[in-house]
């Protein structure tokens, strides 16, 4: 397939040459094309959605003439808007493919085709899934998908484009500058199987992200966390350890250091006032809830300090991102104040 053109115009129908060469993993580049005028690159996505910064580093060649984002969605990524790229699903891909499996001999032309009929009727069946439950914090309807093990690709796609709709009502940038010394950054990932996505500013130190100190939010399950995380070692230089870690920040109001863990709330600051929310914060094996001599209660493993509550609603995008949106905006407040703790353990 790889020697006939009318293949490679699956994927750039106005390609108009029979000389080219075929290179994988170059630069970092999936599958770049060589051709006598210039190359085209494809990049092939099935577990994430690229950044436009992504592409255009893959792009940044004198000869670059078009690209191709491949995934297994059949509409393009909403966020995808770099200059020269292109999106195509792999249900176009294995539709281009039939089209032209006259070309291919009796024995790859019945394998082929069988391949393509099963990719694109996965491709449909997970573009349903994402549209019919894109705009929600929930990802149960990947249960369906385990039995043919594509539950974990399922769940880091809409895990990235929960991200980008969280990211519009946020209307932060990641990666900006914010208040000079601190870094926005997003984060996705997984614990215990399960999706989470983190928001946090990280502190800079003459110019530069540094591990010293970050405040944020972690979203998993039905959970928001606030957190504050610092470099191993530094709350070893807290008198009190981690209750004089805790206390700093509860004064700023960003833990709610009057939690009772047999109650059912928890009181946090938001903006100018305070709010209480549900929580299902309990005790860990190991790491007490009721910490230290003052009782304080929190969560905290190595370096890392946090108080959980309920996701108020997860029923709608919009609504958990006007929540975090407000959560982000409160810690902001309070950057500037909380950098003075950090900033003599550098």
């Amino acid at each position: 397939m790889e020697q006939n053109n009318e293949f490679v115009k699956v994927f750039f129908p106005n390609i108009n040459t029979n000389t080219y060469e075929i290179k994988r993993e170059e630069k970092n580049r999936d599958i770049t094309i060589h051709t006598p005028n210039g190359i085209y690159i494809i990049e092939n996505k099935i577990k994430s959605i690229p950044t436009n910064e992504q592409l255009c580093k893959y792009a940044d060649d004198s000869k670059f003439i078009s690209g191709i984002l491949t995934g297994l969605q059949n509409e393009k990524p909403q966020n995808i808007t770099a200059e020269k790229w292109n999106y195509i699903s792999y249900s176009e891909i294995s539709r281009g493919i039939k089209d032209r499996l006259e070309l291919l001999n009796s024995t790859n032309k019945s394998v082929c085709k069988m391949y393509c009929d099963i990719l694109d009727n996965l491709c449909s069946i997970i573009s349903e899934k994402l549209q019919m439950s894109f705009n929600t914090w929930n990802f149960d309807d990947a249960e369906e998908l385990k039995e043919i093990r594509f539950d974990d690709a399922y769940k880091k796609l809409k895990l990235e484009i929960l991200k980008d709709e969280l990211l519009k009502v946020i209307d932060y940038n990641d990666g900006a500058l914010v208040d000079n010394n601190f870094t926005f950054k997003v984060e996705t990932g997984f614990s215990h199987k399960n999706p989470l996505i983190s928001f946090k500013y990280i502190y800079n130190y003459e110019g530069k992200i540094t591990n010293v100190y970050s405040i944020g939010l972690q979203i998993q399950g039905n959970n928001i966390t606030r957190y504050v995380e610092t470099k191993s070692g530094n709350v070893n230089q807290f008198s009190n350890g981690y209750d004089d870690f805790f206390t700093a920040f509860a004064d700023k109001g960003w833990f709610d250091d009057k939690y009772d863990v047999n109650s059912s709330t928890i009181k946090l600051k938001l903006a100018s006032d305070y709010q209480l929310y549900e929580t299902n914060m309990k005790p860990k094996k190991g790491n007490s809830t009721k910490r230290g001599k003052n009782k304080l209660t929190y969560n905290a493993y190595n370096d890392f300090i946090y108080q959980q509550f309920n996701i108020m609603d997860k029923s709608n995008i919009n609504k958990l991102g006007y929540e975090v949106k407000k959560h982000l905006e409160y810690a902001r407040t309070i950057l500037k104040d909380t950098e003075i703790i950090f900033k003599e353990l550098i």
